[in-house]
Order: structure tokens, then sequence, then C-alpha cells
């Protein structure tokens, strides 16, 4: 594995076919392999060292790893959510729950698919409303590349950029709302570092 995880911080197992389908689904895509296999080992996970940089210089920090489960097959005790404290705050960082919050599959173009929550400041992804979080996300848009790279999404920039392109009728520009961080999730995974 590529990455140390937080003992435990995992919210079960997932078959890799499973994301495979939901990646050509969604984006018509194949998952970057080494990410498959921290799925396999630590699905939905913290990493144990979780501050990187963006090619702009800003210092970021990962929360966790978006799992691909419903709220029916989390594993471990029961987490409730400030949102709703009836439900497991991991749900929240679901792609499937995600992707159901309305700005946040706007904010996401046909190229960019999320797969890490960050903190914002001090606030662990886990204890925020995630219609507020940014992301990491693999960026499809080099069709030359076989591999993705990874970008910093921010919601806050990707929300503006969709209702300015509405406003327009025009096509989102990627760059308005993301920054590069790594051309690989390999490189990314080696960017990780303690504080």
């Amino acid at each position: 594995m590529l990455i140390e995880w937080v003992s435990g911080s995992a919210v079960g197992t997932v078959p890799t076919k499973k994301v495979v389908k939901v990646y050509q689904k969604e984006k018509g895509v194949i998952p970057d392999s080494n990410y498959l296999i921290e799925l396999e080992g630590c699905h939905g996970g913290v990493p144990q060292f979780s501050y990187f940089q963006s090619a702009d210089g800003a210092e970021h920090r990962v929360g966790r790893f978006i799992n691909f489960l419903d709220k029916t097959t989390i594993r471990g005790a029961f987490q409730p959510s400030f949102l709703d404290p009836q439900t497991d705050r991991r749900w929240f960082c679901s792609y499937y729950s995600l992707m159901a919050i309305a700005n946040l599959g706007d904010g996401m173009t046909e190229d960019i698919m999320p797969f890490a929550l960050l903190y914002s400041g001090e606030h662990h992804s886990d204890d925020m409303d995630p219609t507020h979080g940014d992301m990491l996300c693999f960026d499809y848009s080099n069709k030359r590349r076989k591999t993705p790279s990874v970008v910093y999404w921010s919601n806050d920039l990707a929300c503006e950029e969709y209702y300015r392109c509405e406003d327009l009728d025009a096509p989102m520009e990627v760059g308005a709302f993301t920054v590069p961080v790594a051309k690989s999730f390999r490189e990314f995974a080696s960017m990780l570092r303690a504080k």
C-alpha cells in the first residue's frame, strides 16, 4: 500500500468492480489502479499522514477518503452526524451522498471525479456539512494520459463557475476551480506528510 492509514478508520470493504462500474457509468473512465489498491486496504479511511501542498503553494489536509457504501453497509461503531443524529456521519462521505447534494454534483464536470474530503482550517471533514467542503479529485481532462492527475477542487469556486456558465450557457472551465496537486495518485500518495 502507498498510504499509511489511521487504524479503524475504514468504513467497510468495497468490491473494486463496484467502484470501476461507478467510474464508468458516471465519467466513462477507469479508476487509477493504485487508487483501487488503496480502496481494497482502507476503503473510506483517514490517512495517518494527511498534509500536502498544491501547485499554488497552499497547504491542505486530507480528512477522509470518499467511500462507495450506502447507509446500510457502513461497518464499525455508529458515529452520529451533527447534521442528522440518526445517520452515521461517514454516510455523508459517501460518493452517493455527495453527488446527491446539488451544488457538489453541479460543480463536477465530466472530467472531474472526487476521491477525498479535505479539512477546512482545523475542522475535520467528518464534522462539517459536506456542501461546504473542498475535495481532492481525479482530473481526466488530459485524454493522452493513461492515469488521471490529482487536483484540489474548491467548492466555492466550482459553484461560482457553475452559475457563471449557466447564465452564459457556456461550458465550465476546470481551471477556474481546481489547482494541480500531482501527476498521478502514486505521486500524490508520496507527497502526504505529517504537519
